[in-house]
């Protein structure tokens, strides 16, 4: 499908993109009369578009999703359940069935990346779309496929979504026994970071789960009255810097908001040098490896990203987990806090084995969920994150108590993180301050919009940059003494568990006896230079950590480290009381 957009050419200015409905959904026809929405994406979806556009799907979010599931079904019953589930995932949250062309725009003369969404005549037309972008993997008297193996292939060869034809992509893998003689089914989503985060990946996660458990005639009822130009607008989510809430007060009073919100980015104060991740090589890696054609009927090994990506994933048992929240609880701390002071605690005993008596600070920096600081309350449908530029932990040597240090850090972690969830202005004298100072929550938006419009050029191969002056000018923001230690994403406990659907029910032998239910996921994004970002996820049988690691930085054996010291820090046996801290 080919679009035909025109793009006004009047100069533009950095603030013209925020609270001004720049990226409006519009509707469009194609040279064969088929309808389509477009939109220009936004500033913070245009730089991941960026991302996985030149580096190879560089930042593309993959989730590993098992199911439990029971029903007489035979195998070609079950790929046309799951086709229709897929089908209508694709029709209710449409972004995963947009596609990303780039449009000149005649003011700047440049490429720009927008989003388009296909309508459909008809339901036929629909399952045929969907089907092209679901690929189902089967053994093989050579091969059996191995979850933890496709996994890794899938995020380690060519990109896996085409930017010009569709931004997400699902992989259904051979059903699997477990020892207990139950059956899971096992899919490998993939999507463009740039229509999806962590919180929208659950909400697909749990609708894809809802579509699988219904009925096959309520899925042709949804597929047929979904396909409708009419039917897709109210589903078309918005920009987030379209949602942001307008500045108030006269022409003067804007201009100065945005003035000190500049100067304020160039006088803050640095945060304090942090000490280095101590799981990197010597020397990095300077060219990523090519993997085994193992899967070459479903992915594409002619080409690799610029950088391996290794997942390093550990279970914290439930006795551990409890300790640690009670902890938190003496420290009057959340367990999302507890999650940034577990991964630095780890962290500074391994940096405290290779470099001893360096001290310095461990610094992280993290994802902020906007949505609520511009009152966004629908359920998450696409990308839509803020950032922050760090938090400090002091160093705490492994001598002192361990339970007395992790109080201390938590205590850190929730001071910090609570200025975050201000988003309220307070009433009393002294908060107002901080509140609108330049990490305070009440400039969490401008600092972000601001930052997000430095960086979307800066994402650009050299070749493609504009070069043009910044919002700064020349007030040049004020920079960190070192780079983060590492990132931390602790989203405390998820809803997703299983008994969501009740597999004891009794079967049929029906088309619609089919019940599958909760197992487990495991997500993880392709990486940047350097990264290693830790996902810390409360579960029903304890805590995870799923780490997404630059295997080109990062030395595999050391990162094996760290799993195996963040599973056992909080058995009994680990802890260490040679010196009392509180």
């Amino acid at each position: 499908m080919t679009a035909t957009v025109t793009i006004a050419a009047n100069k533009s200015h950095w603030l013209d993109r925020y609270a001004k409905n720049h990226h409006e959904w519009r509707p469009q026809q194609d040279q064969n009369g088929d309808s389509f929405w477009c939109r220009r994406q936004g500033i913070i979806e245009s730089a991941f578009d960026a991302d996985g556009r030149y580096y190879e799907g560089r930042a593309d979010v993959t989730s590993l999703l098992r199911l439990k599931f029971i029903s007489p079904l035979s195998w070609e019953q079950l790929r046309q359940r799951i086709l229709l589930a897929w089908t209508a995932l694709r029709l209710e949250h449409v972004l995963m069935r947009a596609w990303a062309p780039l449009i000149k725009n005649e003011a700047h003369g440049s490429d720009e990346p927008y989003f388009q969404v296909p309508c459909f005549d008809g339901p036929e037309a629909a399952i045929e779309n969907a089907n092209q972008w679901l690929s189902f993997v089967e053994d093989r008297p050579d091969r059996i496929v191995d979850d933890d193996e496709f996994h890794l292939h899938s995020i380690n060869t060519a990109r896996v979504v085409d930017t010009n034809r569709s931004l997400s992509r699902l992989f259904v893998l051979p059903r699997k026994a477990l020892d207990n003689g139950e059956t899971v089914l096992r899919f490998c989503l993939v999507a463009a970071h740039q229509i999806t985060d962590g919180l929208t990946m659950r909400v697909w996660q749990e609708s894809f789960l809802r579509l699988l458990n219904t009925p096959l005639s309520g899925l042709q009822t949804s597929i047929s009255s979904l396909c409708p130009l009419a039917a897709t607008k109210s589903r078309l989510p918005k920009a987030q810097e379209d949602l942001y809430p307008a500045m108030s007060g006269s022409v003067a009073r804007r201009r100065w908001f945005w003035a000190l919100s500049r100067i304020l980015r160039h006088v803050r104060k640095p945060l304090s040098a942090g000490f280095p991740n101590p799981l990197r090589h010597e020397q990095p890696f300077s060219e990523s490896k090519a993997y085994p054609p193992t899967y070459a009927e479903v992915l594409d090994y002619t080409s690799k990203p610029p950088l391996n990506t290794f997942v390093v994933r550990a279970r914290v048992a439930p006795d551990a987990v409890s300790r640690m929240v009670s902890l938190c609880r003496q420290a009057g701390a959340s367990v999302g806090a507890g999650g940034f002071a577990l991964v630095a605690m780890v962290m500074m005993e391994l940096h405290e084995r290779r470099h001893p008596g360096d001290q310095r600070p461990f610094i992280t920096a993290f994802p902020i969920n906007p949505r609520p600081f511009f009152n966004h309350m629908d359920p998450p449908d696409s990308l839509m994150l803020a950032f922050c530029d760090g938090i400090v932990f002091p160093f705490l040597p492994s001598d002192l108590d361990r339970d007395g240090r992790f109080r201390v850090l938590v205590r850190h972690a929730q001071r910090q993180l609570s200025a975050f969830q201000k988003r309220v202005r307070p009433q009393d004298a002294t908060d107002p301050v901080a509140y609108m100072g330049s990490r305070g929550a009440g400039r969490v938006i401008a600092m972000n919009y601001i930052l997000s419009v430095e960086r979307e050029e800066l994402k650009l191969p050299d070749h493609l940059r504009k070069n043009t002056a910044g919002p700064q000018g020349m007030l040049a923001a004020s920079m960190n003494g070192s780079s983060q230690t590492c990132g931390v994403s602790s989203v405390g406990r998820t809803t997703q568990k299983p008994g969501m659907y009740d597999l004891s029910r009794p079967i049929g032998k029906g088309e619609d006896d089919f019940v599958a239910d909760w197992f487990d996921t495991q997500g993880s994004v392709r990486v940047r230079d350097g990264e290693f970002l830790c996902g810390v996820y409360g579960q029903h049988d304890g805590m995870e950590v799923v780490v997404s690691v630059d295997g080109n930085a990062i030395d595999e054996e050391k990162a094996e480290e760290f799993r195996q010291r963040i599973e056992i820090i909080f058995n009994d046996h680990s802890s260490r009381v040679t010196k009392s801290l509180l």
